[in-house]
């Protein structure tokens, strides 16, 4: 404040404090008077309370000074005013943190050593004295007790861990290996603390919540809070019902480990391979391939034969050309073959024949012709569209064949070019010669064997595909190269997007789009849990000739309860301090940003080591 010479007075002045551009009268500030020197300086302070928790905040604040001066004479009176700069206001506590392992009371703990009796009643040595010099559970983070505590206790992280370890750490395992990290800066201790904690990534210095959904051990405890949360009560085998989107637990009896049995995207796929498996070897069982495995009679009248194992699915999409000619109908409009066929002489202007399962005859010309780009399949556009009894086949979708393994022995449909129906195993997906291919395997099942014949050239075209729920759906076609054929569930965006072009190239209107098979109808709705079989996919261990009457032998199931803890793992700060007051959700640039949570702990212990706060 300015100095005013002797033979003038300091008169009525007065300190205005203002927030947000207003006036502030509130109670959060404690006012202190003005106190005036005659012919020297004047001075007032404002002291901030706080609320009962001690968060109040105030942001945009500046205080303003006024007074009025005069001679001694009363006479020339002049005012002066003036105000400082805007600044922003915490509480005391405002953004502390204290690291894991700085909450060490120093006092208490000596305290608690004194186990001779002449020492017992000397509490003020102890606590008053030494607990002055070496600090409390309330004492700063640079108090003697704590910063030995914690130099002790965290000098694993703080040296070795390149993660979170210190300035001065990094320097030196630069030194180690050679590499020069110019980073051996001199700071004040106060600030030293603030750049190590600085420079750790928010994960690592907040730590991560505790997500995991699979605690099922209870360790003998008698309550879940800890230990257990995922694990409900025992199933009774007998008579409990596997529901879809319910999970169950099971404790392996020999091995005692736990493990998760998921009922929903798993029963997508394990019921889709016991839905294979059921389509086609119920269906073949008992049957005799000698005379079942034709679809349709010779030529030239030709009709679907009641006699044929898979009479009962619609196969009438596919054409009924003989040889190099059949197709496969994705669409009502448009079919699919091989492209190397329609290199050896299938040209835009061939015929394809269709059978309706009520014995009608349709006969379609191709106008339209594109190959498929990095495959074998070719899309011919026909010249209209065929009638509802004339099917035209859904894609099974692609992540469905790539859990299929060898080991599964899921059986496929196949048609060869005589119009037989034939069985084989899938294999496997790969990519290969001619893109994205299947791969078959003859049959180790003597029934299934006896309906399967090896691929011979004229095959090519052939559809490939599962019955699921007496439905054909499409797996692809075959190839003469080998067992394999190009999968139509990998081509989907560039199938449609070629029957987009062919139908405007020739300006055919309407809506021409592929369907792949719906996997959320498979979901299991609700079965016996003692109808288990090795089909649901479980990865439970258990013999090779098992009744599910024997289940408690092996496994003791439980009800599965959803959440977790919630408890911090990980992290450099111990966000379970009630003196850190740093916010759990602080984001990136609430810690690191301008203005941000660094910034003010730098600023603040500035304040206090020069003593302005």
């Amino acid at each position: 404040m300015k100095n005013f010479s002797p033979d003038e007075l300091l008169y009525n002045s007065e300190l205005n404090l203002y927030v947000d551009g207003e006036p502030y009268f509130g109670s959060d500030f404690l006012f202190h008077e003005i106190v005036e020197y005659t012919g020297g300086s004047a001075r007032g302070t404002f002291r901030f309370i706080g609320d009962d928790n001690n968060t109040n905040q105030f942001h945009d604040v500046y205080i303003v000074f006024r007074t009025w001066i005069s001679n001694l004479q009363g006479t020339n009176f002049d005012n002066l005013s003036g105000r400082t700069s805007t600044f922003s206001v915490y509480p005391s506590n405002h953004n502390n943190i204290f690291k894991k392992n700085e909450d060490f009371d120093a006092s208490k703990t000596i305290s608690d050593l004194r186990f001779q009796e002449s020492m017992l009643d000397k509490s003020e040595f102890f606590e008053n004295f030494l607990g002055t010099v070496l600090g409390n559970s309330e004492s700063d983070e640079n108090s003697i007790g704590k910063k030995i505590y914690e130099r002790i206790s965290n000098f694993v992280p703080n040296t070795q861990d390149i993660d979170v370890c210190n300035e001065q750490s990094i320097h030196s395992m630069g030194d180690f290996v050679g590499y020069d990290i110019d980073l051996d800066h001199q700071y004040p201790n106060n600030i030293k603390r603030l750049v190590d904690l600085s420079s750790i990534s928010k994960n690592n210095l907040l730590g991560n919540t505790n997500k995991f959904r699979q605690n099922f051990d209870v360790r003998n405890q008698s309550s879940k809070e800890i230990y257990g949360v995922n694990i409900g009560d025992i199933i009774d085998t007998s008579t409990y019902t596997v529901s879809a989107n319910v999970p169950i637990v099971a404790l392996e009896k020999f091995s005692n480990k736990y493990v998760l049995l998921e009922n929903f995207q798993s029963s997508q796929i394990n019921n889709f391979k016991y839905k294979a498996i059921e389509g086609i070897d119920s269906r073949i069982a008992g049957e005799n391939p000698l005379t079942t495995k034709r679809r349709t009679s010779e030529p030239p009248v030709r009709i679907n034969l009641p006699t044929c194992w898979a009479n009962d699915v619609d196969l009438s999409g596919i054409s009924l050309n003989s040889g190099y000619y059949i197709g496969t109908l994705l669409t009502r409009r448009h079919l699919a073959i091989a492209k190397h066929f329609v290199d050896a002489g299938i040209y835009v202007g061939q015929v394809f024949r269709f059978l309706s399962p009520d014995d009608v005859v349709y006969d379609r010309t191709s106008i339209g012709l594109k190959y498929v780009d990095d495959s074998d399949i070719a899309i011919f556009l026909l010249d209209s569209d065929l009638p509802s009894d004339i099917k035209s086949y859904k894609i099974c979708p692609p992540h469905i064949l790539q859990t299929i393994n060898s080991d599964d022995r899921i059986p496929q449909l196949y048609l060869d070019q005589e119009a037989n129906v034939l069985v084989t195993d899938f294999q496997d997906t790969i990519y290969g010669y001619i893109g994205w291919e299947y791969r078959t395997k003859i049959p180790v099942d003597a029934t299934r064997l006896s309906f399967y014949e090896a691929v011979v050239l004229g095959d090519s075209n052939a559809p490939n595909g599962f019955i699921i729920d007496d439905e054909f759906v499409l797996i692809g076609l075959t190839t003469t190269y080998g067992n394999v054929g190009n999968m139509y569930g990998f081509y989907i965006r560039s199938i449609q997007s070629d029957i987009d072009y062919l139908n405007s190239q020739f300006g055919v209107t309407g809506e021409y789009n592929l369907e792949v098979y719906d996997t959320n109808t498979l979901n299991l709705g609700t079965a016996p849990l003692s109808d288990y079989n090795v089909n649901w996919g479980w990865p439970l261990v258990l013999p090779t000739e098992f009744n599910t009457r024997d289940f408690d032998k092996y496994y003791t199931f439980f009800d599965y309860v959803d959440g977790f803890d919630s408890r911090l793992i990980g992290g450099v700060l111990d966000m379970d301090n009630d003196m850190t007051t740093i916010p759990l959700s602080s984001t990136n640039t609430d810690l690191f940003g301008n203005n941000g949570i660094v910034e003010n702990l730098f600023s603040k212990t500035l304040y206090k080591s020069l003593s302005l706060i």
